[in-house]
């Protein structure tokens, strides 16, 4: 396992964290990050401004999407504005998400964009994924882990995330009418070599996933299903409203056996990477005698959840299914009553000198 000693921080500690890392005055940092209508693109741009200064560069990306309204686009402006008053060198750049004929181009835009600037006068990339979608920061790390590959003891990079439980649930999103892998995550799917492959499939559940996940399973007919729920989780209920809502697909289209379920530590993505990869390893077992065995993941709802998937999808090249949001809806009264103090933070370090001592310990 790559990452299984991955330091990684939650909180308080994630502030003492960079704090310490990017006071050394050699520390050259590139952030990218979304330039959304989300507030919490706001956080980690402004918390690395005050540690850098003139030490940082900041690219973040706004994703154009056909149905964006005017309630979004004026909300994104007034986190753009804040932050080009507040940081020394700021790129903003438009990433449309879908083609005029609704292909995705989203993803392999954003990975060009971002790879004009990888060089190695760098010495820490950290991408932050708090207001971006999942079609986009998953090229984007895949893009970056690349980077940090070519020069291990100088070349760190960071995945950082500011969490809020209650601004995740007051945004819902209108689906694509078709799901596809994402960018740079198709793995051998679709290959002759993996044809009569057992599938495995899973999904993160989210409630308001529900139309989209339906549509990934009668499009890839998995020949077995285990669902991700959050357990534990700061809501000490998630999983069992998740189990109800999805009880009919559970039960009578999915026919998942409670043995299948998998749970999975909310604010852990460590635990979710583990899990695949033990699930892999024991499937590559059991089916090497067979056909094989194909796992397909399908992230969605919480994102640090979705760190844990992206982590496995890299390291085990396996497929990632999704249905991309042609538009986003957002409960605005319900959002601005969120107080910045339940924003949690996570920070994951997933390249340079942690890794070049083997005998490095996991921090919590």
């Amino acid at each position: 396992m790559r990452w299984i000693n991955c330091p990684s921080h939650r909180g308080d500690s994630v502030k003492n964290l960079l704090q310490k890392h990017f006071e050394q005055p050699n520390r050259r940092v590139l952030l990218l990050g979304g330039a959304g209508f989300d507030p919490r693109a706001q956080v980690f741009p402004l918390e690395l401004n005050r540690l850098l200064q003139h030490r940082l560069k900041a690219l973040l990306l706004k994703e154009e999407r056909p149905k964006t309204t005017d309630d979004l686009i004026s909300r994104a402006n007034d986190v753009n504005a804040l932050l080009t008053n507040e940081l020394n060198d700021l790129s903003v750049v438009p990433i449309e998400i879908l083609s005029r004929d609704l292909s995705l181009v989203g993803g392999r835009r954003a990975v060009s964009r971002v790879a004009q600037e990888l060089s190695n006068h760098w010495t820490d990339i950290v991408v932050d994924v708090s207001a971006l979608s999942t079609g986009i920061s998953f090229p984007i790390i895949r893009c970056t882990m690349e980077w940090a590959d070519q020069n291990p003891s100088n070349n760190q990079l960071h995945i950082v995330l500011a969490e809020h439980s209650i601004v995740d649930q007051k945004i819902s999103s209108e689906p694509l009418d078709r799901s596809k892998e994402i960018f740079g995550f198709k793995g051998n799917y679709g290959l002759e070599s993996t044809s009569k492959a057992a599938k495995l499939w899973l999904p993160q559940l989210a409630i308001d996933q529900r139309e989209a996940l339906n549509r990934i399973y009668d499009e890839i007919r998995p020949h077995d299903v285990c669902p991700i729920l959050p357990f534990p989780s700061r809501d000490p209920r998630a999983g069992d409203r998740l189990l109800e809502h999805f009880a009919n697909e559970i039960l009578n289209i999915w026919e998942v056996t409670p043995r299948n379920v998998i749970y999975a530590a909310e604010g852990n993505p460590l635990d979710l990477y583990r899990t695949v990869l033990r699930i892999d390893d024991e499937r590559k077992v059991v089916f090497r005698e067979a056909d094989g065995s194909q796992l397909l993941l399908t992230p969605t709802g919480s994102k640090a959840l979705a760190l844990g998937a992206v982590m496995a999808a890299i390291e085990r090249n396996l497929p990632v299914r999704y249905v991309e949001s042609i538009a986003y809806n957002v409960n605005w009264d319900e959002i601005e009553k969120a107080h910045e103090s339940e924003v949690d933070l996570l920070h994951l370090w997933l390249a340079g000198e942690p890794y070049l001592n083997n005998n490095e310990s996991n921090t919590d």
